[in-house]
């Protein structure tokens, strides 16, 4: 069965763009879950900073006689 050098060249540019377009898809589905991971890791800290800074602040306030 011979083959024509064309066919050969469509055959390795047919799997260098399969690979490319499947790392092209890991780095993208990589890019969203570093994304959502960054996102949530900026709210629980947020949260906790703020409960911390909440408590802080009203560790000390305690009305009383002299107040």
């Amino acid at each position: 069965m011979p083959t024509d050098i064309n066919t050969v060249f469509e055959i390795v540019f047919c799997i260098a763009i399969a690979a490319s377009v499947a790392y092209l898809g890991g780095r993208f589905h990589q890019w969203y879950r570093l994304g959502t991971d960054r996102d949530q890791s900026f709210q629980e800290g947020y949260r906790h900073g703020y409960r911390a800074f909440f408590l802080l602040a009203v560790r000390d306030f305690r009305p009383g006689p002299g107040r």
